[in-house]
């Protein structure tokens, strides 16, 4: 499992799995994920982060790869695709507004799931920092420069 975030979070990322972390910072991602796979390519690229990530992960998966995203659409050759036996699936977070029963009582079932891998300690959670109202601007900014690890919550009064 090869995953990336900043050098400061590397400990943090190894805990939850990771075999092989990488510094999207300093290190090319699609490079170092050929180099960690013998030059052979990634059987699936998972990509949370904007198109362009999205994009540059197909040229990291190997013959049959998977790619997967939740932040748009890659820019792809279709027939570049077909030829590598390479498959992109998008996933929507708004799926509990289809016009269908059985993906709402689906989609009703996740919380369900989820609640119970909480009591089972089956999932890790991310810190919350309480951070007071005049304290605000600054864990604004830091959060849109991406210098925060899990989320904060504003005091107010």
């Amino acid at each position: 499992i090869i995953a990336t975030c900043s050098e400061r979070n590397f400990e943090y990322v190894q805990g939850l799995g990771a075999t092989h972390v990488v510094d999207y910072n300093k290190e090319d991602v699609v490079a170092k994920a050929k180099e960690l796979s013998n030059g052979e390519g990634v059987d699936a690229w998972i990509d949370m982060v904007g198109p362009e990530s999205v994009t540059a992960g197909l040229d990291a998966l190997t013959f049959g790869g998977e790619l997967v995203s939740i932040t748009g659409s890659p820019t792809y050759d279709l027939n570049a695709l077909f030829f590598k036996g390479q498959t992109v699936h998008h996933g929507v977070l708004g799926m509990a507004y289809v016009n269908s029963e059985d993906k709402r009582q689906e989609m009703g079932s996740i919380p369900k799931q989820i609640f119970q891998w909480i009591q089972e300690g089956k999932l890790n959670f991310l810190p919350v920092e309480v951070v007071s109202f005049d304290d605000l601007k600054t864990a604004l900014i830091k959060n849109k420069e991406g210098h925060t690890r899990g989320k904060f919550v504003a005091k107010l009064g």
